[in-house]
């Protein structure tokens, strides 16, 4: 997903790095994302990557707005194309993950490492929560008029089992909007989940604040998938089963100051390479917030393509060797 200039660059940064014939991109261009911008992106991912098929843009363009449901409709857009594409594949080019990025976060690690990295992994898992965990909206006691996370949903019992005011009592979970989500789980919300997904999402139409971050969280927690959902940052013992998925710093970065420290990520720069030793340290596959143009980014990418090429010569020269060991 981009939503403006820095986005636009930083996307074709992701691409650069993750792309393979192997996998499958759906990529959303906001509305507000001028013509020139998104011509001079596409003009340069043909020049560098060809045709590929296994990458689409939508062809419908959400004006974005934050906090708002149309940053879930532009998502749903993307899930959308993406159902569709493993719906049209024969069983070997099918995702098995799906994963929700914008252009301001950035790969860690090559291709080849995250894609280790997700095999070793336990391949149920959906990475749907930050570094506190799982998240209510809600806690026991508080009333209809009051102020509660998000929704106008409360709980009904002391245990937060049900909710009232909320889609068939469902317990409305609050998490992360970088998600990474199973095939199977898509296939659920496709299929038989499909009506509890929509009538969710009808729901979280109603002005409610940023249900990107609640959607996928609440349809899994009220699901049989519900065993399935894991942090996707490590150092929180009481988040539960974690994993280092995505990497970032809720209060000020030292590069960048950060204008709503424990709400909102901060913007990682040059003068943040403490963060970045930990990242690596921590076996983080991603980091966002990235300035795609600040020095950090360019030496990340730099470090990940050296890597890249480094694997390709070591290849070649162990396909060498075996050559001639065979003469």
């Amino acid at each position: 997903m981009a939503h403006n200039y820095s986005s636009v660059e930083g996307l074709f940064k992701i691409l650069k790095v993750l792309y393979t014939p192997y996998h499958y991109f759906a990529i959303h261009f906001d509305e507000k994302v001028t013509q020139i911008t998104y011509q001079g992106f596409v003009t340069l991912f043909k020049l560098h990557f060809g045709y590929p098929t296994n990458v689409q843009i939508s062809q419908d363009r959400i004006n974005v707005k934050w906090g708002e449901f149309s940053i879930l409709e532009a998502e749903l857009l993307l899930l959308d194309m993406a159902f569709k594409w493993n719906k049209e594949r024969p069983a070997d080019e099918k995702w098995e993950r799906l994963l929700i990025l914008c252009g301001h976060s950035f790969p860690l690690q090559t291709i080849q490492s995250i894609e280790f990295a997700f095999y070793a992994m336990n391949k149920n898992m959906n990475i749907l929560w930050d570094l506190e965990g799982p998240k209510k909206t809600c806690e026991y006691g508080q009333r209809y008029g009051e102020y509660c996370k998000r929704t106008s949903a409360r709980c009904a019992n002391p245990e937060c089992t049900k909710m009232t005011h909320s889609y068939k009592d469902f317990v409305i979970y609050k998490g992360s909007q970088w998600v990474s989500l199973t095939f199977e789980y898509v296939n659920y919300i496709y299929g038989e989940g499909a009506g509890d997904f929509h009538g969710l999402i009808n729901f979280f139409q109603k002005s409610i604040f940023a249900p990107e971050e609640l959607l996928f969280q609440t349809s899994i927690m009220n699901s049989r998938f519900n065993t399935t959902a894991v942090t996707g940052e490590v150092g929180n013992e009481s988040a539960g089963s974690s994993v280092p998925y995505m990497f970032k710093t809720w209060t000020d970065c030292n590069s960048y100051p950060n204008p709503r420290p424990g709400a909102s990520p901060c913007t990682l720069g040059k003068n943040d390479l403490s963060s970045i030793s930990k990242m690596y340290k921590d076996g983080y596959l991603f980091a966002r917030k990235f300035n795609p143009l600040d020095e950090l980014h360019t030496k990340i990418e730099g470090n990940l393509v050296q890597r890249i090429v480094n694997s390709h010569s070591a290849k070649q020269e162990n396909a060498q060797m075996v050559q001639e060991i065979l003469q």
